[in-house]
């Protein structure tokens, strides 16, 4: 993928029908990412509203670069958007499993209470469920998504074709802060799209 400053609100919807591929020695998981949300600058939701701290410090580095957290032991995985200093990233909420579903199963498994393997659409339809069975964690903070083999085996590529691709948007999930601005994107009618989905804030767009 090309490095390019978009807005982080277009890169949210820019996102929509690219690759997340991990490649290591357990083998190749591919997935399209079928849902995002955007955090900006002057959001009371994001993480940077109150500035840069050692926790968030990759959320304000270089473009296509990875900021990971963790939350309530839930890993997320964001895609900075913003140049240096600026503090912006996309969250990837949801993707679609393409390649390695097997190993993704396995991934999730082991990180499952009990054990218990996930069925259908719960495999990867949250952001939490996506950074298991992509075996993400925090040592992928600030890693470059948009060079293959940056050493962490964890990249983005774009897709095949975006031309009819229909998106949605509303307002963000799982927030206490700035719920009603509608920064979630989606791929219309995806099922695997996180459940839970508020009502769209306007007819689909073809992107």
């Amino acid at each position: 993928m090309r490095r390019r400053l978009l807005g982080t609100e277009a890169a949210a919807r820019e996102l929509l029908g690219c690759l997340l591929v991990r490649e290591d020695v357990q083998g190749r998981r591919v997935a399209r990412i079928v849902e995002t949300e955007a955090y900006l600058r002057d959001d009371p939701a994001s993480h940077s509203y109150r500035g840069r701290s050692p926790r968030n410090a990759s959320m304000f580095g270089p473009p296509g670069h990875a900021y990971v957290y963790r939350i309530h032991r839930v890993v997320c995985l964001n895609v900075v958007t913003a140049g240096d200093e600026i503090g912006e990233a996309v969250l990837i909420r949801a993707v679609e499993p393409m390649e390695g579903i097997d190993l993704m199963m396995s991934a999730r498994a082991r990180r499952t209470v009990g054990g218990g393997m996930p069925r259908g659409f719960q495999l990867t339809n949250g952001p939490g469920k996506l950074c298991q069975a992509f075996d993400v964690t925090l040592e992928e903070d600030g890693v470059d998504l948009l060079r293959p083999g940056n050493g962490r085996s964890l990249w983005l590529e774009r897709g095949r074709s975006r031309a009819g691709l229909a998106v949605s948007c509303s307002p963000r999930i799982g927030i206490s802060k700035a719920r009603e601005l509608p920064l979630r994107f989606f791929l219309n009618g995806n099922p695997w799209v996180s459940v839970g989905r508020p009502p769209s804030n306007g007819e689909a767009t073809t992107v």
